[in-house]
């Protein structure tokens, strides 16, 4: 089944997703504890591509990342400011956000650094090639950088990424019988793996999460429903739906509509709720 990600139980009728999409018109009052489930934090310094943004980037406009990039301390001065989060419960997921460095596991000591000073992130999803032999051993270097950290890995499925062409992403990942084996090995380290799938791919990806039951998959941003891609996309999360281990981040809006509305977003959740 697809569930809300990370979802604390509020109790009946003051679920977040259901006073978001239109199923309790009861306002919120009291303070909410959060756990932001998707999370990038973002320096001029370790993530130089934020200078080669186009400016008709697929979520919109970039200038203001561009100029100051996104570190975590202006993430946490936002977070202060929402009156409906009780700041002092607030946990934060970091998902691979395209580090400058070569190496993976330097994005995840850095983060471990910030935690450090911060507090956050509370928990990190790395980048790893599961589609090398040696997998094993960097998760292995990411959960000591970590320090305890770690949670998952994402390496998406969708295709080679415009700002990191150099990762190794895309569809082609399925045909890889060592990708699929470092996959289901995730359960062994209590790891999920987060899903970006390309539309085609819906039946192959559910192949990959029915064998590997032990594995919780995490689908990104509501399955990514693009405008020209609706039916495609409902279909695909219908059929995932069946796995009791597959569940649906409901984040990343910007993601597949840059003109995006509370209106807009109502109707995106409203869809993915009617799944569960």
């Amino acid at each position: 089944m697809l569930a809300r990600e990370a979802m604390p139980d509020l109790g009946t009728g003051s679920s977040i997703a259901g006073n978001i999409a239109g199923k309790s018109e009861k306002p919120l009052r009291k303070p909410l504890p959060f756990v932001d489930c998707h999370v990038h934090f973002w320096t001029l310094e370790t993530h130089s591509w934020l200078q080669q943004v186009p400016s008709n980037h697929p979520v919109g406009d970039m200038s203001a990342l561009q100029a100051d990039g996104f570190p975590v301390e202006a993430y946490l001065r936002e977070a202060a400011a929402v009156d409906l989060l009780d700041y002092s419960e607030l946990r934060t997921v970091h998902v691979q956000g395209l580090f400058d460095a070569g190496d993976p596991v330097a994005e995840t000591a850095w983060l471990a650094r910030l935690a450090e000073q911060h507090g956050h992130p509370t928990a990190i999803v790395a980048y790893c090639d599961l589609s090398r032999e040696d997998a094993p051993n960097e998760l292995a270097r990411h959960e000591t950088a970590s320090g305890g950290r770690l949670r998952g890995v994402r390496q998406s499925l969708r295709g080679p990424h415009p700002e990191l062409p150099s990762l190794h992403t895309g569809p082609q990942l399925l045909d890889s019988a060592i990708f699929a084996s470092n996959v289901s090995r995730l359960a062994e380290r209590e790891l999920i793996f987060e899903l970006q799938v390309a539309h085609s791919e819906w039946a192959r990806v559910f192949a990959l999460c029915e064998a590997a039951p032990n594995v919780t998959f995490v689908i990104e941003h509501c399955g990514m429903p693009f405008a020209t891609e609706l039916a495609a996309c409902r279909e695909g999360l219908q059929l995932l739906a069946k796995l009791p281990n597959v569940m649906l981040k409901l984040s990343g809006f910007a993601m597949f509509d840059s003109e995006w509305s509370k209106a807009s977003v109502k109707v995106v959740i409203s869809e993915c709720v009617s799944l569960l």
